[in-house]
């Protein structure tokens, strides 16, 4: 038997997130090198949440493009929100390195 352990998060709009990646919870000294690794996760169920903006006359704006709009001018990425899941402490994601 296991015991699945789910929680949603919310993490900021870069760099993307993608269902099955993989989050690694560690920690950092003074010098900005990774000290501890603790437990990792998997995102499922990314959600990008984005800001649909109106024009001054309440119309979306058409005719322009951006990189990361979408498909309107006037959608900008805020935030992702998704499911992390718990990866049991035997599994082989744990041998994955966190110094580069």
């Amino acid at each position: 038997m296991f015991k699945v352990q789910t929680a949603m998060a919310i993490a900021p709009w870069w760099p993307d997130i993608d269902d099955n990646d993989i989050l690694i919870s560690v920690e950092v000294d003074k010098h900005g090198q990774v000290s501890t690794t603790n437990e990792r996760y998997e995102a499922k169920n990314v959600n990008p949440v984005s800001m649909h903006g109106l024009d001054k006359r309440g119309r979306r704006e058409l005719g322009q493009s951006y990189s990361n709009a979408g498909q309107f001018p006037n959608t900008f990425l805020m935030n992702q929100s998704f499911e992390m899941t718990l990866v049991p402490f035997t599994d082989e994601i744990y041998n994955v390195e966190t110094d580069r």
